[in-house]
């Protein structure tokens, strides 16, 4: 997976969680389909290791620590040798490895960031909702979505990916709620989504943010 390039790499780790749900789908060892399921046993709140307490406002605390520590890191990342070596890498790899970098490792690298990142969220959210299973965690249509939160708002910007999914988080639950339960047409946010991946292609291939920064050099000149 890691010798492939551009979108077809994004294709590929799609396909491969795809072929890991398919697999923990039949796997007894951790629920198969059915998942896993935090005991219910009572404990007294709060209880830090199973994250239950008594309001839902120390879970929004929880989850905003994560995205202050996602925040500060990414920025950090980005003026690191691996980030600039990422940004090499994507405009040529063939070039980046020509100025001596080692492309394949530094997509290894990237890639174990990347998945702790998900696996303390992952981990925070199975606690919150006491149950885990393949198809809240691993479904195409959830794929998609997190691909085109980055596409929408501006891949390889810092705030791009926040700015897709402020948008398209309240999106998907009016879609879902509104054309899905009282319209019936079950699906139809998946050709929505298709549709604005096409019009980002053709019109602003870096997103939100993309056309944000055009209007600021305008302005500034």
């Amino acid at each position: 997976m890691f010798r492939l390039k551009g979108h077809y790499f994004a294709i590929a780790t799609i396909a491969t969680s795809l072929v890991l749900k398919d697999l923990f789908d039949v796997w007894d060892f951790v629920g198969a389909a059915r998942g896993l399921e935090i005991s219910p046993i009572e404990y007294n709140p709060p209880d830090f290791r199973r994250l239950i307490f008594k309001e839902d406002i120390y879970y929004y605390y929880i989850i905003f620590a994560f995205f202050l520590g996602g925040i500060l890191y990414m920025n950090w990342f980005r003026k690191s040798r691996l980030g600039y070596q990422l940004r090499s890498v994507k405009d040529s790899e063939d070039v980046a490895r020509s100025l001596g970098i080692n492309v394949h490792w530094a997509k290894i690298k990237t890639y174990a960031i990347a998945t702790a990142f998900v696996s303390m969220v992952g981990s925070f959210h199975a606690c919150y909702i006491k149950n885990i299973e393949p198809e809240d965690t691993m479904s195409l249509d959830l794929s998609i979505l997190i691909a085109l939160m980055a596409m929408l708002g501006g891949a390889g910007s810092l705030w791009g990916p926040i700015i897709g999914a402020g948008v398209l988080i309240p999106l998907k639950s009016y879609l879902k709620e509104w054309l899905g339960a009282q319209a019936g047409l079950v699906g139809i946010d998946l050709i929505l989504y298709a549709v604005i991946i096409m019009l980002i292609a053709a019109v602003e291939p870096r997103g939100i943010w993309g056309l944000v920064e055009k209007v600021r050099r305008r302005k500034r000149n």
